[in-house]
């Protein structure tokens, strides 16, 4: 699942000029950041009962300019959430946003604005 939520946000065109990524480098990450304006993310398993599975999803949009790390989040959740009954694909039945907050470490002048996002995924245990 998770390779499916990162081929939606790689493939947006908008959100490539956000992050300023180039064919080399997405400026998506996981557990950690490598450059002054990226996406951080980890991932866990949180239930599962051999039909539906719960998972959650950390993002941290990461740069010097706040307003930039916003945008950033902005364009995660237009991608991510889904509204009403529409589902993110075959598998991943629902997606929200389920908290956040934001901090400035001052060391390396980053904001870093987090989300959370709770993915409904079914599962096919037989």
């Amino acid at each position: 699942m998770l390779n499916e939520i990162l081929n939606v946000l790689k493939a947006d065109s908008e959100l490539y000029s956000l992050l300023g990524d180039t064919v080399k480098d997405s400026h998506i990450y996981m557990n950690r950041g490598k450059t002054d304006t990226c996406i951080s993310y980890k991932y866990s398993i949180i239930s599962s009962d051999g039909i539906k599975a719960q998972s959650k999803l950390e993002v941290n949009c990461i740069s010097p300019d706040y307003a930039k790390a916003e945008s950033i989040l902005d364009r995660v959740k237009q991608l991510l959430i889904t509204i009403g009954n529409r589902q993110l694909n075959n598998d991943i039945l629902n997606v929200a946003l389920n908290g956040g907050g934001s901090l400035y470490i001052e060391e390396t002048k980053q904001h870093i604005i987090k989300a959370y996002f709770i993915l409904t995924i079914r599962e096919r245990m037989i």
